[in-house]
């Protein structure tokens, strides 16, 4: 079933785009082929679980190109730049799906590691 989300009054501009368009991606690149992204998790059969590696870095490749990589992290080291809110907002929307969050690139504790190196 697909996340419904609306723009939030009251909430800045930048940060209901990142959710809107979080959740069109959710919708038309995670949800239907769920089974198969993570579909590793259920087989032993290395040919399933190398299938469903390829199709997660095919995922991750279209997050980088539509702008939602890494939203912990500061643009000059490849990821979004956004704010403690507007990051809480995507995570909102990240967690509708299982497994969504890595996609993306924030993942507990690698997220928090980097966002402390950097």
């Amino acid at each position: 079933m697909p996340i419904n989300v609306s723009a939030i009054a009251n909430v800045p501009e930048h940060v209901n785009d990142v959710r809107l368009r979080t959740a069109e991606f959710i919708n038309a690149e995670i949800l239907p082929r769920e089974d198969d992204l993570f579909a590793a998790r259920r087989s032993s059969d290395k040919a399933v679980r190398e299938s469903a590696k390829s199709l997660r870095e095919e995922v991750k490749g279209k997050v980088k190109k539509a702008g939602l990589w890494a939203p912990h992290l500061p643009q000059e080291y490849g990821g979004m730049g956004l704010d403690f809110l507007a990051h809480a907002y995507m995570n909102e929307i990240l967690a509708y799906a299982i497994g969504a969050a890595s996609l993306f690139g924030v993942v507990a504790p690698n997220s928090g590691n980097q966002k402390i190196l950097v």
